[in-house]
């Protein structure tokens, strides 16, 4: 089996914590002793299921965070996935902010048109906030 012929079976559903300190000899006083998460490539789809999604979000809201970033490839290219795998994402928690950026791959055709919209709709109606 190649390594693309395994990858919805073992990588897609790999979630791991890695907690790390990073020492930055510049940072403003005010940011020192921050947590925070980076979420990436979820691929919310027919091999991860919206469970997985919604365990990832309960393991970084339990961690009580300062900082959420999302990174992008939030769902599979089928529609039919972006609405529900973007409001679970839109359930995460962090005290001082909410960041999510979409790359350019996630922008072109269906994904630009109904993705960032959705994107922008769970950051928007949620208590907290998000920045797009």
């Amino acid at each position: 089996m190649t390594a693309a012929g395994i990858y919805p079976f073992l990588e897609a559903k790999w979630c791991r914590l890695a907690r790390r300190t990073i020492t930055l000899p510049n940072l403003p006083p005010t940011f020192r002793g921050m947590t925070l998460a980076l979420i990436s490539d979820v691929h919310h789809g027919p091999f991860v299921p919206l469970a997985y999604v919604r365990d990832i979000v309960e393991i970084a809201n339990s961690l009580e965070l300062d900082l959420v970033l999302l990174t992008s490839d939030y769902v599979s290219r089928h529609p039919h996935y972006i609405e529900a795998g973007i409001e679970a994402l839109g359930k995460l928690k962090a005290r001082t902010g909410r960041f999510a950026g979409v790359r350019s791959r996630q922008c072109q055709g269906f994904q630009r048109n109904l993705s960032v919209p959705i994107l922008e709709r769970a950051l928007s109606s949620s208590a907290e906030g998000w920045e797009l």
